[in-house]
């Protein structure tokens, strides 16, 4: 059966009325700009009345290609320490983004330590509250989500090792999204999560 991911924050962290969502994310956005190419970005996440116009500021500064790694901080602690999201759908009140298998699929592939846990991204709202921007800007775009808990030296640079093989192996563009709050390219390498995610991206030369 192929999983579909619920949105448990519709209604909580940004509307749950679809009519309202897109509205509202349209007038955080304004009047469209002229849009530079990205290899990655880092994104606040948190309640779109409080953070959106910052995340719509970002958004709306870039090209949005058909396939984006979505990178953040496991903050309920379940699942495992790097969890993929592989295969399936994400459901938000604009309805689903679809998982990119063939991406996924190949980053494990370069990666052994990654595993497919769809418990790891139970209840956790730091990637889900991308997706309605993604949806909104750009409607065929499909993702591969990836959430990370404090771990290894060694696991970090697995994880940077198989991130930049997988980019340079795929024969499309993609764009990698941080969902945090502290740009990673500022920090050193390190054993917290975002530090995980500084290392991946100093890996793949970003």
């Amino acid at each position: 059966m192929t999983p579909i991911r619920p949105s448990f924050f519709s209604g909580l962290l940004y509307p749950a009325d679809a009519g309202e969502l897109r509205s509202t994310l349209l007038s955080f956005l304004g009047t469209p700009i002229p849009r530079k190419k990205a290899k990655a970005i880092t994104v606040p996440h948190g309640n779109t009345a409080l953070v959106g116009k910052k995340m719509a500021e970002i958004y709306a500064s870039i090209e949005i290609p058909n396939h984006v790694i979505l990178l953040g901080q496991n903050h309920t602690e379940r699942g495992e320490k790097f969890a993929i999201y592989s295969r399936g759908a994400w459901q938000t009140p604009l309805g689903e983004v679809k998982i990119n298998e063939e991406l996924a699929v190949l980053w494990m592939e370069n990666t052994p330590s990654l595993r497919h846990d769809e418990l790891a991204f139970f209840q956790d709202p730091t990637l889900e509250v991308q997706l309605p921007f993604l949806q909104v800007l750009s409607p065929k775009t499909q993702i591969v989500p990836l959430t990370v808990m404090p771990t290894t030296q060694e696991r970090c640079q697995s994880l940077g090792q198989g991130l930049a093989k997988t980019v340079q192996q795929y024969p499309e563009p993609i764009l990698i999204i941080i969902s945090a709050n502290t740009d990673p390219s500022d920090l050193p390498c390190g054993d917290t999560p975002i530090s995980i995610l500084s290392c991946a991206l100093k890996a793949v030369d970003l």
